[in-house]
């Protein structure tokens, strides 16, 4: 989803790795978001700040997308490990 991608772009530090990094990402196709989408994270934020957890966001529609899709996320951000405590978010974890 666009999110991710301009995450992951936003992250390089040289033009090249940049568009590297883009030229990569292009074979990807991007998930059309909703409203559903947008109404469901929020659904998931409240119910995790209910029980203490913060993350942001673009975290939660993250997570409600993939939930969603039955999307796999790659991650190494420790936000999304608490959100998969109180949901059904699948995490492939990597070393940071």
């Amino acid at each position: 989803m666009g999110p991710i991608l301009q995450e992951l772009l936003d992250g390089v530090k040289s033009r090249s790795q940049f568009e590297l990094l883009r030229g990569y990402m292009e074979t990807f196709p991007l998930v059309d978001l909703s409203r559903r989408h947008y109404v469901e994270a929020s659904s998931l934020r409240n119910h995790c700040r209910s029980r203490g957890i913060q993350a942001g966001a673009v975290d939660f529609l993250i997570a409600t997308v993939c939930i969603h899709e039955n999307f796999p996320l790659l991650t190494a951000d420790n936000d999304f490990f608490h959100i998969a405590r109180h949901s059904k978010l699948m995490l492939v974890p990597v070393d940071s």
